[in-house]
This record gives structure tokens, C-alpha cells and sequence, in this order.
């Protein structure tokens, strides 16, 4: 099946906006602080909000009623596709940044979202995020 470059919209910070909801969450419903590092639950939080992200961008308004599960059941080879990429974009920013910057990025996305900074924007171009546009 082919894959198709993502369309980019200025929403090209929303997988930030996964981690920082499930930062919150984590700190808020289990009573917790929120992480200060990169742990295994950050790690989760971010590809599935950047996946499904990207996902609903490009299969359009029907996906972006769906919840993960039903994203993951109806267009399986672009979450397969889109879970690669965002699992390489995870990685290169474990290895580039520091949590306390990652957080950051995170934070200030999310509350005034503007252009993506040069070293985030080569990250997600290095990693070729993409996903099928067919669905199983």
C-alpha cells in the first residue's frame, strides 16, 4: 500500500499537546507530580497523541471523531506508519533535548502555538513521518 507524505497544517504542534494533556493528567488524576523526565509513561503519552494526530489530519473530519482504538481498527497501516515516525521523532527529541526543554516546547505550544523552531521541524523531517492513506 502507499504511503503518503502527512499534510502539515499549522497545527504541526499538536503531538506536543498529547504530552502535555497527559502530563496533567498524570499530575492531576493520580495525584501525582508531573513527570521531570522522560519515563516510560511520557514516552506512551507522546506517540499516541502524535500518531493519532496525524492520523485524523490526513483521513480527514470522520477520523476525527474517532477515539484511538477505533482509529487503529479502521486505518491500521497509516497507525502503523504514523506510530514508526512518531516513535523516531520521540527518540531523536529523548536524545536532543533535555526533558526540562522538551517540557517547554511542550508548554509554550500548547498555550500560544507558532512556527516550530528549526531543530524541532528537522527532527519531524528526519523521522519522515507519514502514513498510509488506505485503510485495512
Amino acid at each position: 500500500m502507499p504511503a503518503t507524505p502527512i499534510r502539515r497544517r499549522t497545527r504541526s504542534a499538536a503531538p506536543f499537546a498529547g504530552v502535555l494533556l497527559a502530563i496533567a493528567l498524570l499530575a492531576g488524576c493520580a495525584g501525582q507530580k508531573a513527570p521531570g523526565s522522560y519515563t516510560s509513561g511520557v514516552r506512551k503519552d507522546f506517540i499516541e497523541g502524535c500518531w493519532t494526530t496525524l492520523v485524523r489530519d490526513d483521513q480527514g473530519a470522520e477520523a476525527a471523531k474517532l477515539s484511538a482504538d477505533q482509529l487503529e481498527a479502521k486505518y491500521g497501516d497509516a497507525a502503523k506508519a504514523a506510530t514508526k515516525g512518531c516513535t523516531c521523532a520521540y527518540n531523536a527529541f529523548k536524545d536532543d533535548l533535555k526533558f526540562g526543554d522538551f517540557k517547554k516546547l511542550n508548554d509554550n505550544e500548547t498555550e500560544t502555538p507558532k512556527a516550530l523552531e528549526a531543530k524541532v521541524t528537522k527532527i519531524y523531517a528526519d523521522c519522515t513521518l507519514t502514513a498510509s492513506t488506505e485503510s485495512s
